[in-house]
């Protein structure tokens, strides 16, 4: 059985008033822009950044770190000898 419908306030509410599903019912949702398997690309003309734009901000704010931070992680954040 395929349906379709539109979100509202988070809830999908089926075209036609819906099927006869069962109380309950476990269905799957597969968004018309979205396919499995696919993953969304952001688009500044949707309003949606990436991870990196959203951190941008960050960069460079901390400047006293040791030299060898990235490489001896593990020993400044848990106390393990250094490698």
């Amino acid at each position: 059985m395929e349906l379709e419908g539109t979100v509202i306030g988070g809830i999908v509410i089926p075209d036609g008033g819906g099927a006869s599903l069962d109380e309950g019912a476990r269905v799957t949702i597969i968004a018309p822009s979205a396919k499995r398997g696919d993953i969304p690309v952001a688009e500044e003309s949707q309003g949606i950044r990436s991870l990196a734009e959203l951190l941008k901000d960050f960069k460079g704010v901390v400047d006293d770190l040791p030299s060898d931070y990235a490489e001896q992680l593990d020993h400044y954040l848990y106390g393990t000898p250094k490698r």
